[in-house]
């Protein structure tokens, strides 16, 4: 009965968009070249093959397999916590728990209904870090992703959201020629590039006058679209002008005031 209750919790809180996925979780998937969507797809309608509940600690993980008529290829398990969370994605059965094996023999304590560490129960602690990624042989990493990290063993969830976003773009990014891959540029880099404040490149966001991509909580910019939006005049110019790409006469009179 609890372990018919765990799965359905993981697949009402997974169709709320509510889930964590591990970056051990989100590497994996990242070699293998195993689309987030098609994992997510899996929770929820895919088939429940195994359910594993330990003796002593009384956590459950489920294992799903790929809802198809052919051999499935995509195998998930999940921690049915509050906020689910992916431990791993791979291409058999066997693989699955063998990960999950391999992680749990790094884990002192029980999975916790909170944002406690699920390897040693220490709680985590929020803050910006960086994330390997990429897609198959490409690789990628991000920096400044907001992540629940461990103090004491270091191990880093990410939310659901950001974990399907960051891969989006490193599958974007992989089918870019080597020469063509864009820099991306944080917030203050874009503002000191434009020769203005980071209240500014804000307000620019916000009105649609330059394009910018959500990493969590954190903005990015890809160097090549920046410099095609600076190609237009300087920086006091660019930093001034609406939606149209002209400046206003108050805009140009403030301008002219003060430069």
């Amino acid at each position: 009965m609890i372990e018919q209750l765990a799965e359905k919790l993981i697949r009402k809180r997974v169709s709320e968009d509510c889930f964590d996925v591990s970056a051990y979780a989100h590497q994996r998937m990242a070699e293998r070249q195993i689309d987030i969507e098609k994992v997510l797809e899996c929770i929820l309608e895919g088939k429940t093959i195994e359910v594993q509940k330990d003796r002593v600690t009384d956590d459950i993980k489920v294992l799903f397999q790929e809802a198809t008529d052919k051999t499935p290829e995509i195998y998930v398990v999940v921690a049915a916590l509050d906020t689910p969370l992916i431990i791993t994605a791979c291409r058999t059965k066997d693989e699955a728990w063998e990960c999950v094996d391999s992680v749990l023999k790094r884990r002192g304590e029980v999975f916790d209904m909170s944002k406690n560490c699920y390897i040693c129960n220490t709680e985590m602690e929020q803050k910006q870090t960086s994330i390997n990624t990429g897609w198959g042989q490409y690789k990628l990493t991000v920096e400044g992703v907001s992540a629940y990290v461990c103090p004491k063993c270091g191990e880093v969830v990410l939310e659901g959201k950001d974990s399907v976003m960051i891969q989006k773009l490193s599958k974007s990014l992989a089918e870019v020629s080597e020469g063509q891959k864009p820099d991306v540029l944080n917030l203050t880099e874009v503002a000191d590039l434009l020769r203005v404040t980071n209240q500014t490149i804000y307000n620019m966001i916000k009105d649609g006058r330059i394009k910018a991509y959500k990493f969590g909580r954190e903005w990015r910019f890809f160097r090549k679209e920046v410099e095609a939006f600076m190609s237009g005049g300087g920086s006091f110019d660019i930093a001034a002008r609406g939606k149209s790409g002209e400046l206003n006469k108050q805009d140009a009179d403030i301008i002219s005031k003060y430069v």
